[in-house]
């Protein structure tokens, strides 16, 4: 275990944080995104990928989606799971796409409650836990980062 935090950390340190961007979804994505939906260590966290976010892709929901990519690999392919990128990402996409509107005071997010990496990593990344509720998807677990929280005011 020791040995494996060892390269963690050094991965993470190697990482290169230039090479971090957001792409905002469109109806015209490219096939890549239903493929990487579809792969077994993601599908398991969601239902029917594809009828569940058509309508935030499509516009019709107040919700915009980003793609992330890491040296131009969207992160959920497998060679670029577990290296520590996650934390680096949330605070990157927070400090550039929420908190840059200077009215919005706290973030909420709702990562699978039986998702302990997704949790590890809102966590790293100054989320704290909440609130569990009921939502029509099924159980949420809700954490909150503060702006204060997030630059240390």
């Amino acid at each position: 275990m020791i040995a494996r935090q060892a390269d963690d950390d050094a991965e993470t340190r190697q990482a290169n944080p230039d090479q971090i961007h957001f792409r905002r979804l469109r109806p015209s994505g490219p096939p890549s995104i239903h493929r990487w939906l579809n792969t077994p260590h993601v599908a398991r966290w969601y239902e029917e990928v594809s009828g569940r976010y058509s309508a935030y892709i499509g516009g019709e929901e107040p919700v915009e989606l980003f793609l992330i990519l890491y040296e131009d690999r969207s992160i959920g392919e497998e060679g670029l799971l577990h290296r520590g990128l996650g934390p680096r990402i949330i605070r990157r996409f927070i400090e550039e796409s929420v908190f840059s509107d200077e009215s919005i005071g706290v973030c909420v997010i709702d990562p699978e409650p039986t998702n302990e990496a997704a949790i590890r990593a809102c966590e790293k990344a100054g989320f704290r836990y909440f609130e569990s509720v009921d939502v029509s998807e099924g159980p949420a677990c809700l954490m909150k980062l503060t702006r204060t929280e997030f630059f240390g005011e």
